[in-house]
This record gives C-alpha cells, sequence and structure tokens, in this order.
C-alpha cells in the first residue's frame, strides 16, 4: 500500500475510533466493535455518522458490518438503501463494501421497506453484493407471502450468491413448497452449496404440518 494511503486509512480508522469512545465505547479501532458481543445502541448514531464520511473501503466495510446488529432497526435501514444505492463497485474492494452494506440492511430491513428491498434485489446493476441483502426478506410479516414469491423468483436470479442465500432464507422461513425447488443445489459442485442445501432441506422437513380442522 503506498504511503498515502495508509496515512489516510490511519487517519480514518483514528477519527472512527475517537467518534466511537465519544460515544462511551471502550474500542480501539472498528474491528473491536464488529466483533464484540455487547450490545451498543448509543453507537448506532455514530456508525450511520461516519458511513457516508469514511471512505477507505476497508473501514468503510467495516462500519457497514458494525450496523448488522438487531439494535440498528429501524433507524438504520433508509440510510442503508441510500448507501447501498449509491456504493461504487468499481473494485473488488468496493464490491465487498458494497456486500456489507447490503448485509446490514439485510438484518435491519422490515415491512416498511418491502418495496425498495424488492427493488434492490431485481437491480441487477448492484452485480453480487445484491446477496447480502437477501435474509432481509425473512424479516416480513405483513408481506411474507410476497417475499416467499419473491424468494422463489431468485432462486433462478443468474447470480450463485443471490441463489444461495435465496433458498438459505427460504430453509430460514421453513417453505415447505420451495423443497423440491432446493433440491437440485444438493448437486452443486460447491461444497458449501450443497451443506447449506442440505441444512435448508433439514428446517424445511421440522417445520410444522399446517393443522387441519376436524370435521363435526
Amino acid at each position: 500500500m503506498p504511503d498515502d494511503e495508509r496515512k489516510a486509512r490511519q487517519a480514518e480508522s483514528q477519527m472512527i475510533a475517537e467518534a466511537l469512545q465519544a460515544a462511551g465505547l471502550d474500542v480501539s479501532n472498528i474491528t473491536d466493535l464488529v466483533y464484540t458481543r455487547d450490545r451498543y445502541p448509543q453507537a448506532i448514531p455514530v456508525l450511520l455518522d461516519l458511513l457516508p464520511r469514511v471512505k477507505d473501503p476497508l473501514l468503510r466495510n467495516g462500519v457497514a458490518r458494525a450496523l448488522a446488529v438487531r439494535e440498528a432497526r429501524p433507524i438504520a435501514t433508509r440510510p442503508l438503501i441510500r448507501e447501498f444505492i449509491a456504493a461504487p463497485v468499481t473494485s473488488e474492494a468496493e464490491k465487498h463494501t458494497k456486500w456489507a452494506i447490503g448485509m446490514a440492511l439485510g438484518v435491519t430491513a422490515d415491512d416498511s421497506v418491502f418495496t425498495e428491498v424488492l427493488a434492490l434485489l431485481g437491480d441487477k446493476r448492484h452485480g453480487w453484493p445484491r446477496s447480502g441483502i437477501v435474509r432481509g426478506l425473512a424479516n416480513m410479516k405483513l408481506n411474507r407471502e410476497r417475499a416467499i414469491a419473491a424468494l422463489i423468483e431468485l432462486l433462478t436470479d443468474g447470480d450463485a450468491g443471490v441463489q444461495n442465500q435465496s433458498f438459505i432464507t427460504l430453509g430460514r422461513l421453513r417453505v415447505k413448497e420451495a423443497r423440491h425447488l432446493i433440491e437440485p443445489f444438493l448437486r452443486s459442485k460447491d461444497s458449501w452449496v450443497r451443506q447449506q442445501a442440505k441444512r435448508a432441506l433439514a428446517k424445511i422437513d421440522k417445520a410444522p404440518a399446517p393443522s387441519r380442522k376436524l370435521d363435526s
């Protein structure tokens, strides 16, 4: 890494640490927050302020990952949508950062942004980073059936990451009618995909059978 880039990263890392410390958090860098098991609701507004300001892809990735927590609901959802749309994908580092923003959105999204989430998932200009958003469809309560229909459609999206996250999410939702659509992934050449497909099917098989009323 050139000296000027290293110095810029160090300066931004210090800025992040000082902002978080001012919020009462005992951290020396963003990684401390990403890997802590403690909750940090007081950091969410700070992280949202930092996300558009941080330029270094690695540090920006860390800020996004730190927002992938329940306590970021619902305040972070719309800012994350804006940042995902605006995030560049020129380099691989930028693509991974965009994915991290999408992953955070996948944690915080709810029915209030269902339409926006569908639009992002359907816009292939965003590329494989869309896969981070897919899990957000599992959060839809009022739009559950539409979310399931979208997940089933995404199984044929053409992007492997989006497809894989779709069947994983269908497994999380225990959608029995998706079982036969997930089974082909058991024959994938990728061992990770086969393993995840097996787990998704196991979750579906544990789903309770729909209740039936007895004739009176």
